[in-house]
């Protein structure tokens, strides 16, 4: 996509909804700050995310301001700054304060993943209740409940044959 007022790579975009009628304009970075659309501090992702978890952190900002994942070193505060975690025990040693973070941007705080569109949502639903199976049997085992674990094996079982048909 180039810049409409220019040939070089368009890097900003621009949606318009006005009067149900959908305007896009693709502008490079040059045009964009000369036809002042673009001041680099409201663009800026870190300032946008801070914004973000601010608003929804409320009661809690004291606590999780302090918090330190165990696993990579990483504070609270530093996500904020960066927009980056680091590493995946973030999500949940950092909980309270991304949780209400990604139903804002993602809508949701599981993650659903994609799918070809002929497998159907049925075929994602049974994957994920086996799955769920699974772990709940590794569970059991480990507990040494083992009638349940006998239980959750003929109900994986039934599960898989269920799905290959």
């Amino acid at each position: 996509m180039n810049c409409q007022y220019c040939s070089k790579p368009a890097t900003v975009h621009f949606t318009d909804i006005a009067g149900g009628k959908k305007k896009v304009t693709h502008l490079c970075q040059q045009c964009a700050e000369a036809k002042k659309t673009l001041k680099q501090s409201e663009w800026d992702f870190p300032s946008l995310l801070q914004g973000l978890i601010s608003k929804h952190i409320g009661k809690e900002a004291e606590e999780i301001s302090s918090m330190v994942c165990p696993d990579c070193g990483i504070r609270y505060m530093d996500f904020r700054a960066h927009g980056r975690l680091g590493c995946p025990n973030d999500y949940i040693h950092f909980k309270i304060g991304l949780k209400p973070l990604l139903e804002k941007i993602h809508r949701s705080v599981q993650h659903k993943g994609k799918a070809p569109a002929k497998a159907g949502k049925m075929s994602l639903s049974r994957q994920s209740e086996i799955i769920r199976i699974r772990r709940e049997l590794q569970k059991a085992v480990s507990l040494e409940a083992y009638e349940e674990a006998s239980r959750l094996r003929d109900l994986l079982k039934e599960k898989e044959t269920a799905d290959g048909n």
